[in-house]
């Protein structure tokens, strides 16, 4: 999600390619991803997010971007899906950490 951001940001209202999902799920290297791992990478991606979007100035917001999928967008509006696309993404975890304490406890 970030460096599709950062693109709106340097580019001209640039094609950002839609994200493969199912792809990304079936490459994804099962031994790395332990869960320790996917938490500490998450938190270190959404800093360093956050530092970019620190630096932003308010016509930066403005900028735009296109993907088939969604036509054309504006950064803030990105950031609006990003928000809610990571939301799902923090209840999946929660639940997800919540199944395996129950296991644990068995």
């Amino acid at each position: 999600m970030r460096t599709r951001f950062e693109r709106m940001i340097k580019e001209d209202s640039p094609a950002l390619a839609p994200h493969d999902e199912k792809k990304w799920y079936a490459n994804r290297n099962t031994t790395r991803d332990a869960i320790e791992l996917l938490l500490n990478d998450f938190e270190v991606q959404r800093a360093a997010s956050l530092g970019i979007m620190k630096m932003l100035r308010e016509s930066d917001w403005q900028r735009e971007g296109y993907q088939p999928e969604y036509g054309h967008f504006t950064a803030e509006e990105w950031l609006t899906n990003w928000t809610e696309h990571d939301t799902v993404h923090i209840r999946q975890i929660e639940s997800n950490l919540e199944a395996f304490h129950k296991q644990a406890i068995v």
